[in-house]
């Protein structure tokens, strides 16, 4: 089992690295269906791996200067509050069944929305990018699922980032504030496995940091394509539980 968690760890922090995406669409079910971790500590071990391997990936990012900080900033602005707000106070009350009903209706509605055939902004919103990180925040510390996601979709719709590279590195770092104040929380309830999280980390950190060498050549079109298939496959999951 343990040679299988690294593997896993490996393939979805390989692809945190060069796309942003999946840390959480792809680690939280496989956990859950994969390897029979419950469900609620598949979510707190899975932010804590998210955590980790964007720490490694953003900072190479940011060291290439591909972050844009003040779209970070705007929606870091609505996320961490919210991400501390319902993870202290709405994630140990909200039963996994109902939440996962109404996330999986959530995302795929995401999923399907026109905004992602689009190429360029010309009116930038950043009280929207604000309220999308409020929204994303809670989602994140309730289920482990959206920041890299929902945050992508966020910055194609309302912000002026141009090119893959940009994008990746954007998300990014929102992606790594965002998971570090949602595992903090979770930290507190005793629900993160380190039996699990351990191997997670072993193959998943030197991947993400892989990952992130070569992530600047990946497609802004190959990433949105990507970003839909994990927001659809991630509700689906939630919806059937």
């Amino acid at each position: 089992m343990e040679w299988a968690l690294l593997i896993a760890g490996a393939a979805v922090g390989g692809l945190v690295g060069a796309t942003g995406l999946g840390a959480a669409a792809l680690m939280t079910p496989l956990l859950s269906l994969g390897f029979g971790v419950p469900l609620s500590v598949a979510v707190s071990t899975d932010l804590v791996f998210a955590a980790a391997t964007k720490m490694v990936a953003a900072g190479r990012y940011a060291h290439q200067r591909h972050t844009q900080w003040r779209w970070v900033g705007w929606m870091a602005a609505g996320s961490l509050p919210a991400a501390f707000i319902s993870g202290t106070w709405l994630a140990p009350r909200v039963s996994d069944q109902v939440l996962g009903v109404l996330l999986g209706f959530a995302l795929l509605t995401v999923a399907v929305a026109p905004g992602w055939n689009r190429t360029g902004v010309r009116t930038v919103r950043p009280m929207r990018l604000m309220l999308a990180g409020a929204v994303i925040g809670s989602l994140v510390s309730l289920t482990s699922v959206g920041a890299g996601v929902l945050g992508t979709l966020a910055l194609v719709l309302w912000a002026p980032v141009i090119g893959s590279a940009a994008l990746v590195g954007t998300e990014l770092t929102h992606a790594l504030l965002l998971s570090v104040v949602a595992s903090a929380t979770h930290w507190g309830m005793d629900r993160v496995d380190f039996d699990v999280l351990v191997p997670l980390l072993l193959g998943g950190v030197p991947a993400a940091y892989v990952g992130a060498k070569y992530g600047p050549r990946v497609a802004l079109s190959w990433i949105k394509t990507l970003a839909r298939v994990l927001i659809g496959a991630a509700g689906l999951r939630m919806m059937i539980g």
